[in-house]
């Protein structure tokens, strides 16, 4: 997976992220790039971009600070987001307040890991599963941010 060029990585270890009270006036609803989560991310690890989505954070990284190797001097770690920052999020989108608090980004879980993925996608020859009895109606939520990491 490549975001502007750059490719993406999987997060190994978790990480904090402290909304204060100037990231969450200045944070603007709708835009991944520009809400209190993603100001806060800039200001408290260093990173150059942040983008937050409603299940996933990607942040634009030293790759070198990591432990990546990469042949290119900034790249995209991916976390997933938790669901305290989620619900804070929609209430954003919505014209709401952010509430100032502390975050846990966590790992991608191995299932939804990109390496997994890949090979899942390769594996011509996997079963499938037909789908059984009546599954329950998906809640979409509404009036939120895009959705896509390079939109």
């Amino acid at each position: 997976m490549r975001i502007n060029g750059m490719d993406v990585f999987d997060a190994t270890k978790p990480l904090m992220i402290n909304i204060n009270k100037t990231d969450a006036t200045n944070g603007k609803g709708k835009d991944p790039g520009a809400c209190a989560a993603a100001l806060a991310a800039m200001r408290s690890l260093g990173a150059t971009k942040a983008r937050v989505h409603l299940s996933r954070v990607y942040l634009e990284l030293d790759p070198t600070a990591l432990g990546i190797k990469s042949r290119e001097s900034k790249v995209w770690i991916r976390y997933q987001t938790p669901h305290s920052l989620r619900s804070e999020i929609i209430a954003l989108d919505r014209g709401g307040k952010v509430a100032p608090g502390a975050h846990k980004l966590i790992p991608p879980k191995p299932c939804i890991q990109l390496a997994k993925r890949k090979k899942q996608l390769r594996n011509k020859n996997a079963k499938k599963t037909p789908q059984r009895g009546n599954r329950a109606l998906y809640h979409k939520v509404a009036d939120v941010r895009a959705r896509g990491a390079n939109k």
